[in-house]
């Protein structure tokens, strides 16, 4: 996830880099059961789809993992994931 986030912040941005890494994480994140970094990673990836305009961006995906959470939605994780739902 953090290669992805370094991906896009060069100064000649590769967003496509970034796409996978933030799909490698979620694979990861999904195979480990852990659910916290997958919400990242998921929440990073649709706001890149979203800024290259890439459809589907993911949303679908990413309102299915948030609703499987039924605590802690004051967590900064789950603010950003609901912002990005808005």
């Amino acid at each position: 996830m953090l290669k992805g986030d370094f991906l896009r912040l060069l100064p000649q941005p590769d967003l496509a880099g970034a796409e996978e890494a933030y799909l490698t994480a979620i694979r990861g994140a999904n195979t480990g059961g852990r659910h916290l970094i997958e919400i990242q990673a998921l929440t990073r990836l649709v706001g890149l789809r979203r800024q290259i305009g890439h459809s589907p961006d993911g949303s679908d995906e990413l309102a299915s993992l948030y609703a499987t959470f039924s605590e802690g939605f004051e967590e900064y994780d789950l603010v950003m994931a609901r912002q990005v739902l808005g």
